[in-house]
């Protein structure tokens, strides 16, 4: 203990750390060698199970290619050909027989099912060379009646044991992949708990060794420094007798000590000056923070009530079921309005709002309020009228918040009146300091306001009295922003009012003519609005970790006839649409704050990729301030969207941006287009049914057998439609999975090509466990049906 206590502080302080470092290696290497032994066993797990399911791929590869030999005997002509044949189909048995030997020391507990595959692999195998003998004795009927009577049904089955012989593979896997899972987390919370011991050992050790050392002194020299603090300079100062740090630190502050006694104030001054700053900067900070986190936080609960309201008054209701649900859907958008106006102010008060100069029309910023807020005002009996304007017609300025000030105005003229006539206007004004302005103003005939009542209209959270708010309601920002607003763009607001009789609100901002380069954005011709509006058929995915969120926006969407696939966060988005084929997806929705990779690094992620940099990315988030609209557009992202969602706005967001993106691939499109005309061309079949390999078919056999095969085949397809057909209102994915699958090799062996890809495209429904799309098609599908027979009997049972 004498030798550890005459030690500097510096040498005791690296002790310890020496000793701390020594258990942080010890854990460490406990810790590496429990990973170790999991990886070791997942690398044995991969090997294994990997190479078991490769191997049972293959061999159903070769099961197929040898059902492939089997039925192109029945279109040799020859028996030298057909013997060549049974050859090949020797090999393939062989190379079969191979994999399955293979794949038996891999698996555990699976004999059995390797046995019934193998006793299965000798019947199939017996019956392919019964059909190979029956053709090569000429007995095509014969054969045709072995494959469709004993082989397929054999083939079938086989298939489906080897799939649930892999399916169990991948079974065992996951479970092993489960338990190893297990085994790293206790072998990750047993390193932690090792560490935490070891640092509370260490924190005791030095707690205890310390204490008369180190801590005491320093503590009594930080009491002496704080009456020094305080203009006490008649406090001793110990331990200037020490010869370690602890002792040259008592010196020090014993040789200062007089100069301090003039520094003091001074240094008090300066830090009770940058403290004032520090402070008022990290309030700034914690309201902004606050107003952020608490905006998110009411908008995704907002976006579900609004949306299920939405989607309930979509389907028929009770009167009184409708008009409770129609309160509940006006009482949240008005708190929808109340966040909004929170947050506008907040970015104003905090100097965080920027004015842009871009052209606009001011007769269209009228016309565009008055279709706002026409309903509204009907419904309570009022005419709303927007007077013609005499302003030019294109200035510069920034028409997003001036539509806000003259919107608030009409909102208030409208809550405010019971009866009578509101009128919106606008007028251009050239003031003596040649400042160009827009003048506008909102008039009604509603409760008006006497001289005390104006005086205070527009100062924040200020109703004109209580009454007012407890009527109307509202956070009494409205008009609070407005005047900021217009005074940002170098204007005033007012307001002329008599109690009674109406009022007459005006405001008056700064605006400038275009010059030649500056013309007003081209506006969507009323063709190219139709289509935007329509939107059916549209793919679209939707990254959000809310499931109610997904539930609302997937039920809106799907309402619209848009096709929706999910994802629960960031990372499951980017998987989906890398996996994805190009152009799956038309467009992506995008919320910002989800786990694993939120939407922000989603984004990014993608427009790394040339393959997407043209997807349009549109963010649908709760977070609407427009800091976070920058950074989603610093993101790559395309456009914002904020929660509670506007239905409307949302649809018109899509119809924009899919236009946008159907623009950038015209050409790419037209293109295409022109191949595939030209090899269209070229061919005699139709997109129903190329005839080749029927007509290949009838040279090779006689005509009453070839009759007999289309007889069979339209017999077929027949019963597919009508199968579709039944399970097309209320089929499940699974329902479809092997049908679908069965459609695509039995019509594209024949070329009946829109039946194959109608197949593969339910397949795919199937696969993302689409049941709309899935339904949809399994009806094409039938409709199909009886175009292809009606083909086929054209072709070849006219003839």
């Amino acid at each position: 203990m004498h030798l550890f206590t005459s030690l500097k502080l510096t040498s005791k302080i690296v002790l310890l750390v020496m000793l701390l470092g020594a258990l942080a290696v010890s854990i460490m290497v406990y810790s590496m060698t429990s990973l170790s032994m999991v990886s070791r066993d997942y690398q044995n797990l991969l090997e294994k199970d990997a190479q078991a399911s490769l191997l049972i791929g293959a061999a159903l590869l070769d099961l197929s290619d040898s059902s492939e030999l089997v039925l192109s005997v029945l279109t040799e002509q020859q028996v030298a050909e057909m013997r060549a044949t049974q050859e090949q189909l020797k090999n393939q048995r062989a190379q079969f027989n191979d994999k399955i030997g293979r794949i038996a020391p891999l698996i555990d507990q699976v004999n059995a099912q390797i046995d019934e595959i193998g006793e299965q692999e000798k019947q199939l195998f017996a019956l392919a060379d019964a059909i190979i003998d029956a053709a090569a004795r000429w007995r095509g009927d014969k054969a045709l009646k072995i494959i469709d009577e004993e082989f397929e049904p054999q083939l079938i089955a086989m298939r489906q044991d080897m799939d649930h012989l892999k399916a169990d593979t991948i079974a065992h896997f996951q479970a092993a992949s489960q338990r190893l899972k297990v085994k790293t987390q206790a072998t990750i919370a047993n390193t932690t708990l090792l560490f935490t011991l070891a640092l509370v050992g260490i924190i005791g050790l030095s707690a205890s060794l310390s204490f008369t050392q180190i801590s005491r002194p320093i503590k009594q020299l930080t009491r002496a420094m704080g009456r020094l603090s305080l203009r006490d300079y008649q406090t001793p100062i110990h331990h200037t007798e020490r010869g370690d740090e602890v002792g040259q630190m008592a010196q020090a502050l014993e040789v200062f000590r007089d100069n301090m006694l003039w520094a003091d104030r001074l240094e008090v001054e300066a830090a009770a000056s940058a403290r004032a700053r520090e402070l008022a900067e990290q309030v700034a900070e914690a309201k902004a923070n606050f107003l952020a986190t608490m905006s998110h936080e009411i908008r995704t609960p907002m976006n579900a009530i609004l949306g299920l309201a939405q989607l309930s008054l979509r389907h028929p209701l009770e009167t009184g079921q409708r008009e409770r649900v129609e309160k509940i859907m006006r009482a949240s958008q008005h708190l929808t309005c109340i966040i909004n106006d929170i947050l506008d102010y907040s970015a104003l008060d905090g100097g965080h709002v920027s004015v842009e100069e871009i052209p606009f029309s001011p007769q269209q910023l009228l016309d565009d309020a008055r279709d706002m807020l026409a309903e509204t005002a009907a419904n309570k009996g009022l005419s709303l009228h927007a007077e013609p304007s005499n302003c030019p017609s294109c200035l510069v300025g920034d028409p997003h918040r001036i539509n806000q000030i003259l919107l608030n105005y009409a909102n208030n003229a409208i809550k405010f009146s019971d009866h009578g006539r509101i009128s919106l206007c606008m007028e251009f004004q050239q003031q003596a300091d040649d400042l160009l302005y827009l003048y506008g103003e909102v008039q009604d005939q509603g409760i008006g306001l006497d001289e005390q009542q104006i005086e205070t209209l527009f100062q924040p959270f200020h109703q004109v009295d209580n009454s007012i708010s407890r009527r109307f309601g509202g956070t009494g920002l409205g008009l609070a922003i407005s005047s900021h607003l217009a005074e940002l763009m170098g204007g005033a607001t007012g307001v002329r009012s008599e109690l009674g009789k109406g009022s007459t609100f005006w405001f008056r901002v700064q605006v400038r003519q275009p010059e030649s380069h500056e013309t007003l954005p081209e506006t969507m011709p009323s063709e190219q609005k139709s289509n935007a509006q329509s939107l059916r058929g549209l793919r679209l995915l939707l990254a959000d970790d809310n499931e109610l969120n997904r539930l609302v926006a997937k039920e809106l969407l799907m309402d619209e006839g848009i096709v929706v696939d999910e994802a629960g966060d960031g990372q499951q988005a980017v998987d989906l649409i890398e996996a994805a084929a190009d152009n799956t997806y038309a467009i992506v929705l995008m919320d910002m704050m989800m786990p694993k990779l939120d939407g922000l690094s989603a984004t990014r992620r993608l427009r790394r990729s040339p393959r997407f940099d043209k997807l349009p990315i549109i963010a649908m988030t709760a977070n609407a301030s427009k800091e976070d609209v920058m950074k989603c557009m610093e993101a790559g992202m395309n456009a914002h969207v904020a929660k509670p969602i506007e239905l409307e706005i949302l649809l018109k967001t899509l119809a924009e941006h899919r236009l946008c993106s159907e623009a950038t691939t015209l050409e790419e499109a037209q293109t295409q287009a022109d191949n595939t005309a030209m090899i269209g061309s070229a061919l005699p079949a139709s997109n129903t049914l190329d005839p080749k390999s029927l007509e290949h078919l009838r040279t090779i056999v006689t005509p009453e057998r070839f009759n007999s095969l289309v007889d069979m085949l339209i017999a077929d397809i027949q019963q597919r439609g009508e199968l579709f057909q039944s399970l097309a209102p209320q089929g499940e994915p699974k329902q479809f999975r092997q049908h679908a699958h069965d459609l695509i090799g039995s019509a594209g062996h024949v070329g009946l090509n829109q039946l194959r890809d109608l197949g593969k495209a339910m397949t795919q429904a199937t696969k993302d466990d689409d049941v709309q799309t899935a339904r949809r098609l399994a009806a094409e599908i039938h409709r199909a049906t009886g175009e292809a027979i009606q083909e086929l009997q054209k072709r070849f049972k006219s003839q």
